[in-house]
């Protein structure tokens, strides 16, 4: 079980030219496992957002580290990192949106490593909700769920 310490954190983000947001957030603290001492937590992360007409761009890169601490029963550094960049365009002005998304995420534990590429055919129902048929073509470790190719259906409302 985690417990936190103390953690702040923050978002900020411009948009230089019409239809570009570009943005950074950080989030930094202690934290711990029960009945030990604490460690650094940090987490960095950078995000764009590009749209013109019915084509959407926008990508996104996230580092988290939890520092070492050698008395603990994981006592090395952790680290992970991922990225992903995706385009998706409204089909002929219709509800219907494709979808191309390459991610990659890279951790201390090479087991859960993974390089995805995605394709997919989105609805929206409206601007906060979204019917989702994507497949996922996986690349990570041989014999681990991370090397599964996938097939989703979701449904996701924002609000």
């Amino acid at each position: 079980m985690r417990i936190t310490i103390f953690f702040w954190g923050g978002r900020i983000s411009i948009i230089p030219i019409p239809k570009l947001e570009i943005g950074a957030s950080v989030a930094i603290g202690d934290v711990a496992l029960e009945a030990e001492a604490d460690r650094d937590y940090e987490v960095y992360g950078f995000d764009a957002n590009w749209s013109w007409r019915d084509l959407q761009v926008r990508g996104e890169y996230v580092k988290q580290e939890v520092g070492s601490l050698a008395t603990s029963v994981a006592p090395e550094k952790q680290d992970w990192q991922a990225w992903y960049a995706q385009a998706s365009h409204r089909v002929l002005s219709t509800n219907f949106e494709a979808v191309v998304r390459y991610s990659d995420y890279t951790s201390t534990h090479a087991d859960v490593e993974q390089e995805q590429w995605a394709v997919g055919l989105n609805y929206l129902f409206a601007p906060n909700a979204i019917a989702k048929l994507a497949y996922e073509f996986n690349d990570g470790l041989e014999g681990e769920p991370t090397d599964e190719d996938a097939l989703l259906l979701q449904f996701a409302y924002g609000f």
